[in-house]
């Protein structure tokens, strides 16, 4: 396996289509992507409660502390939430 040399051939598994990745590289890919997504999801959610606030309010300063406790909070919530659902096997394919 030229793409992971430092595998051998057991570590990696066929995932259909004749896609053939390592085991240990797609679970720290997975953490990885789900932290990147828990990022991006924070940063779009917090976005718009900030504008909400703003828009119900009138005050930046107001929005700006709404929405940084908001991500401050959530994020920890959103990964391991994001973490709980890879294991849960309901709704995915072989």
């Amino acid at each position: 396996m030229e793409i992971f040399p430092h595998c051998n051939e057991k570590t990696f598994r066929d995932l259909g289509s004749g896609f053939i990745i390592g085991l240990n590289y797609l679970m720290e890919e997975q953490k990885k992507r789900s932290f990147v997504k828990t990022l991006t999801w924070r940063i779009t959610a917090s976005l718009v409660t900030f504008v909400i606030v703003l828009i119900i309010t009138g005050d930046w300063k107001i929005g700006g502390s709404i929405a940084t406790i908001e991500v401050i909070t959530k994020i920890f919530f959103y990964y391991f939430h994001e973490r709980i659902w890879i294991k849960i096997k309901w709704g995915t394919k072989k």
